[in-house]
């Protein structure tokens, strides 16, 4: 989630054009359009008269966003070429869209990434596993809002529940102080914000459109619960032999040191 954004912000974030048309509609108004009406008041006449004269301050104050907003869209047009998603692309996709490209995105950093439930909030979004670690990620697709602290902490519980090494909370938005504060007192907690997001999208070739596929990244219909007997993570197996060969389980991935296994749901 990220904090509300004010007038200036969503003119840099729009098209160029957007600011040039309002400077130039707001000069026109102001210099010749209220100037032209009969005004009875002399008062409010005295004003626009004022107003007539101040009225290149709106081009004055529209032309250099207008040309920050051109600037910004030649380098998301770049960054699109090389394809890499915008800051605007990713705030456009769905949730379900969103989950994906962070699992993409472990993937790309060497995990194999499981995506669990469908859901839009609640719970494990992404588990993975590599380079000697298992990783609890949640995703928070607000990209208007700033997350709370409550959020990490409840991500800490099910980081906690588990014996994954980190929770880490990716959002395409921010966080607010007390979220960070709490995540820097814990190192069980890694908090990624939308600005770090696109970095780590352009750090690792992360392309837009980009998908699930493929053994790397796996779809599974619920969430990877934990190992009856040692908490780790679960993952997805299938018995090579015996009455139940073809039959597919979860397993502990620390098979053979723990032979945990669970029922997979219906």
């Amino acid at each position: 989630m990220r904090s509300r954004t004010s007038l200036v912000d969503e003119m840099i974030e729009s098209r160029w054009q957007v600011s040039a048309v309002f400077g130039l509609v707001g000069y026109a108004v102001l210099r010749f359009v209220l100037p032209a009406f009969e005004w009875e008041n002399e008062g409010a006449g005295g004003a626009i008269r004022v107003f007539s004269n101040l009225a290149w301050i709106v081009p004055a104050f529209c032309g250099p966003i207008a040309l920050v907003s051109a600037v910004n869209g030649l380098r998301r047009k770049r960054a699109w070429k090389r394809g890499v998603p915008s800051a605007r692309d990713i705030a456009a996709m769905s949730w379900e869209e969103f989950e994906e490209l962070v699992a993409v995105l472990y993937t790309k950093q060497g995990y194999h990434t499981e995506l669990t439930a469908r859901g839009p909030d609640g719970g494990v979004d992404v588990v993975a596993r590599g380079r000697g670690e298992v990783l609890a990620i949640q995703c928070k697709h607000s990209p208007h809002r700033n997350i709370g602290v409550a959020k990490v902490r409840e991500l800490l519980g099910v980081t906690m529940d588990t014996t994954a090494a980190r929770g880490v909370l990716v959002t395409s938005g921010g966080f607010t102080d007390d979220a960070l504060r709490f995540a820097s007192d814990h190192a069980a907690l890694e908090l990624i914000s939308g600005k770090k997001l696109e970095k780590l999208l352009d750090q690792f070739s992360v392309r837009g459109g980009e998908r699930q596929g493929g053994s790397e990244i796996e779809a599974i219909r619920e969430p990877a619960p934990a190992c009856p007997k040692c908490g780790t993570l679960m993952v997805k197996r299938e018995a090579r032999r015996g009455a139940n060969a073809g039959s597919r389980f979860w397993g502990c991935p620390t098979y053979p040191g723990c032979r945990g296994i669970r029922q997979l749901a219906n």
